[in-house]
């Protein structure tokens, strides 16, 4: 189990040379924020504090597609802080949204049936 600022240190790690606008206060909120979305479409109770390892991947990628869309958002407004080909962002968030998309429909089959069919995560580090 992991909180939510151990996933918004995964975002972190994971999208590169994030704006100073985005705090990490802001990326716990988009991640608390999926949080209840899919405590909403699974019937799960996911807590801030305690994150089950089979949602940590799925909100990772909920909160990358947050802050790359925030900086494609912003990305002419920012004087220069933030240097980001848009066609190829929106391509990217375009792929995880459809990568969230299938994990998701994933964990409710598994919730659904009972049955684990993913394969254990390495942790690397």
């Amino acid at each position: 189990m992991v909180s939510v600022s151990d996933i918004e240190d995964k975002v972190r790690n994971r999208v590169a040379d994030i704006p100073t606008d985005i705090t990490d206060a802001i990326i716990e909120e988009y991640i608390n924020d999926a949080i209840i979305d899919v405590n909403n479409i699974t019937g799960d109770t996911i807590s801030s504090s305690s994150v089950d390892t089979k949602y940590q991947a799925l909100l990772t990628d909920m909160g990358v597609i947050s802050v790359l869309r925030w900086m494609v958002h912003n990305s002419f407004s920012l004087g220069g802080e933030v240097s980001i080909n848009r066609d190829s962002t929106l391509r990217l968030i375009k792929d995880l949204e459809k990568k969230v998309s299938e994990k998701l429909k994933d964990i409710l089959t598994r919730t659904q049936t009972g049955v684990d069919t993913t394969e254990p995560e390495l942790n690397l580090g």
